[in-house]
């Protein structure tokens, strides 16, 4: 794996004994930076080091009683991807150093402080499984999660125009801590021609963040100068730190059931499935502190609703199924931790109807899947992002506000599904989805609440992927070959942000040789790969003006060579 990367991982399944299974996983991988970093000591660009662990009991003291334990830990080291400058206007000035690069860089025109950000999880949970009697099983789910999360995010040297020395490449520092448990109780049987499954939710979720934004540089007397770095690293150097801090809980309870009938007509081929979820949520939270300054602002909200949902499936032949459904769902409402008064913001409904069509055809070598949707919001959720600074020249901080939509959005699209196998051992995979959204014009509360158009987020239009696997079996071993494509249109990246991303279309490919007797039962497979094989570029983040055009591009081609053995 190229830019000296690895990836290590085990897997082991342990023998049975007193009614009890073990297993543990552990990876690793580690990866230097797709992006150099000018500056001598400090991190590159789009690294990582990644590590984790897994391990399960499965208790089975009888044919109708499990409990199984799990628990989980990760550490996750990474560094940012290089936001990078795409264009600009002739009228903006810049430094002499900075460059517009429209392709994607390989190294940073302006070197600047970045260390990794860190990310640390574990989590406990515990599934226990009863058979009260024949066809109905009791059945329980436990678990909880603590995460700790720090950011050390540099936005690099294009934050605007040229001044005589004035600071720039803004540190975005930020830390997050939280915790969360939930409790999960359901029934899930079968009774005569009905299909059931009812249970109860509850999940507790308590959290806190703050952030710092200190100046790391700074611009000489005239353009053609070298910057300089600040001292700026330390807290209570430049400005307070931290300058905005937070913290929030919520807690969710939830009651649903749903049961699929299949009456005595029509040969057993109608199916139909009703159900509903009662949720009830409870939010708040304080935002005490905002660009260094003490504030008092706190944020305090219920909901609840019913959402119910109904689906008819037919089987018109045994190859060929057929089915409607509808339903309500809703995400609740909140408030930005990074709103400069902690405003709330109300829950956002949706209803949604789709229909579809599953068939198998030509002795099941063919198989086609389409379906078509149309999801209709109320009170839909928007993001609005700003730069804002409460001392002119002083520190400034990445400002969100998510507001409501008055009005009504909809999403609707159309998704198809296609796999093929002509002859033995080849597999030809295909889909395309469609998608158009026309959502209601938002207030921007950074604009005065003027009305402004809103976009669909990370969803291109026109999107499609393929694939084609080729297994050979030999004397010693199994030749594989794997191809997949997939790509789409370009996309907005922000909901209120009209600049498009680029278009992609991006291709990996795997050959294998599997199956190698080793001694003993111990098989080895060994397989080169390569993930965007034709080093394909396109921006997936991508925001500007017609002064200034800033954007992330995907990752380059990477390769390498991988070995498993299983015994």
């Amino acid at each position: 794996m190229n830019y000296d990367g690895y990836k290590v991982e085990t897997h082991l399944d342990l023998p049975s004994f007193a009614n009890l299974s073990v297993k543990l996983d552990a990876l690793v991988t580690k990866r230097g930076g797709t992006t150099d970093n000018p500056m001598t000591g400090e991190e590159d660009y789009n690294q990582l080091d990644q590590r984790g662990m897994h391990g399960a009991i499965l208790w089975e003291p009888s044919s109708r009683f499990s409990a199984q334990y799990d628990f989980d830990t990760s550490y996750d080291a990474s560094t940012p991807y290089y936001f990078q400058m795409l264009g600009k206007s002739d009228r903006l000035p810049v430094a002499d150093m900075v460059e517009v690069q429209p392709d994607r860089a390989r190294t940073a025109d302006i070197g600047v402080p970045i260390q990794k950000s860190i990310g640390k999880t574990h989590g406990h949970a515990l599934h226990m499984d009863w058979q009260v009697a024949d066809g109905i099983n009791l059945r329980s789910i436990t678990s909880y999660r603590e995460l700790s999360q720090s950011q050390y995010d540099n936005g690099g040297a294009h934050q605007g125009a040229f001044a005589p020395y004035a600071k720039f490449a803004r540190y975005s520092l930020a830390g997050l801590e939280q915790n969360q448990f939930s409790q999960e109780v359901q029934l899930v049987g079968s009774l005569s021609r009905v299909d059931f499954v009812a249970g109860a939710y509850y999940y507790h979720e308590k959290g806190e963040d703050w952030a710092w934004a200190p100046y790391t540089m700074q611009w000489g007397a005239t353009a053609a100068d070298a910057p300089t770095r600040l001292p700026t690293l330390e807290a209570g150097q430049v400005t307070p730190y931290p300058d905005r801090a937070s913290d929030a809980k919520a807690d969710s309870f939830a009651l649903y059931g749903q049961a699929t009938w299949t009456p005595a007509i029509l040969d057993d081929a109608l199916h139909l499935t009703g159900g509903a979820r009662y949720t009830r949520d409870k939010k708040s939270g304080d935002l005490f502190k905002v660009n260094g300054v003490d504030k008092d602002f706190r944020f305090d909200i219920s909901s609840s609703r019913i959402d119910p949902t109904v689906t008819l499936a037919f089987d018109a032949t045994d190859n060929i199924h057929l089915y409607g459904k509808w339903g309500t769902a809703y995400r609740a409402g909140g408030a930005n931790s990074r709103s400069v008064t902690y405003r709330a913001y109300k829950p956002e409904e949706v209803e949604t109807s789709e229909i579809g069509f599953k068939g198998e055809f030509l002795d099941r070598h063919v198989r086609l899947n389409l379906a078509a949707y149309k999801t209709i919001y109320k009170n839909q959720q928007i993001d609005f992002n700003a730069v804002l600074s409460e001392v002119p020249g002083g520190p400034t901080r990445t400002t969100i506000e998510t507001v409501n939509v008055d009005g009504h959005g909809t999403i609707k699209g159309f998704e198809a599904d296609l796999v093929v196998m002509p002859v033995e051992g080849l597999t030809l995979t295909a889909a395309y989805a469609y998608t158009k959204g026309d959502l209601a014009q938002a207030a921007n509360p950074f604009a005065g609440n003027a009305l402004q158009t809103v976009f669909v987020v990370y969803t291109p239009k026109n999107a499609f992927s393929g694939a084609i696997d080729y297994s050979l079996p030999l004397d010693w071993a199994t030749l594989r070959a794997h191809v997949d494509a997939n790509g789409g249109d370009g996309y907005h990246s922000q909901s209120s942000d009209a600049a498009l991303t680029d278009s992609s279309f991006l291709v990996n490919a795997r050959l294998s040789l599997a199956d190698i007797t080793l001694k003993g039962d111990a098989k080895l497979q060994i397989s080169a790969w390569s993930r965007n094989l034709f080093n394909e570029q396109h921006t997936f983040f991508q925001t500007g003006s017609s002064s200034l055009q800033m954007g992330i591009f995907n990752e380059p081609r990477t390769y390498g060579l991988e070995a498993t053995v299983r015994f």
